[in-house]
């Protein structure tokens, strides 16, 4: 565990994390509401659901380092 938060924290950093939040935040909002405006649906759960994930990620990343 101690040899995977090092890799972690060496390849990012909290500002990488960040953006790993806020595009997914962006994308959602933007997007997210062109497609529901325009009833594409399956594309704005398509764009919903890459955004919880990206934003799940960077949640992850930022608690790594904030451990470590």
């Amino acid at each position: 565990m101690h040899s995977f938060l090092n890799n972690v924290t060496d390849r990012f950093d909290v500002g990488t994390a960040l953006l790993f939040i806020l595009l997914p935040i962006f994308f959602l909002i933007v997007d997210g509401r062109r497609y529901k405006v325009k009833g594409d649906i399956k594309e704005y759960n398509i764009i919903k659901a890459f955004s919880y994930f990206y934003m799940s990620i960077g949640i992850i990343f930022l608690m790594f380092l904030w451990v470590s």
